[in-house]
């Protein structure tokens, strides 16, 4: 399966009000690849269904909500708060990764958890 990449972020600390900070307490930005955020890249991501609806504002854009699954064995794995962008759009980790286990009555290992995830397109 050749599926997509996706670049994830992570804030190295958070201040009391939950921003992304750096050990010095510098606000941090969450998508600059050459930043403390960047903590790596995703391969063979499966986007799942994702549902957009438009924004209240009178504006071109769309939220998008939905679920994509990740290889368990991949070196960066995503956490609750991560951003993750694929093709172009950046995606916020809404949830713990999920059924990141074997199935209980086979043993399969599908080889993938997911994780739910939001943006905004436009």
């Amino acid at each position: 399966m050749r599926g997509q990449a996706g670049l994830v972020y992570r804030a190295p600390l958070r201040d009391r009000h939950g921003d992304a900070i750096d050990a010095d307490g510098n606000p941090v930005d969450m998508t600059d690849e050459d930043g403390n955020a960047f903590v790596g890249q995703i391969d063979r991501i499966v986007m799942g269904g994702m549902s957009a609806s438009p924004t209240l504002a009178r504006e071109e854009s769309s939220d998008t909500r939905g679920m994509i699954g990740c290889p368990r064995r991949s070196a960066v794995r995503l956490q609750f708060g991560d951003r993750v962008e694929i093709n172009g759009v950046r995606y916020r980790v809404i949830s713990a990764p999920e059924w990141d286990y074997r199935q209980g009555m086979t043993g399969t290992d599908f080889g993938y958890y997911w994780v739910d995830v939001e943006g905004t397109i436009g």
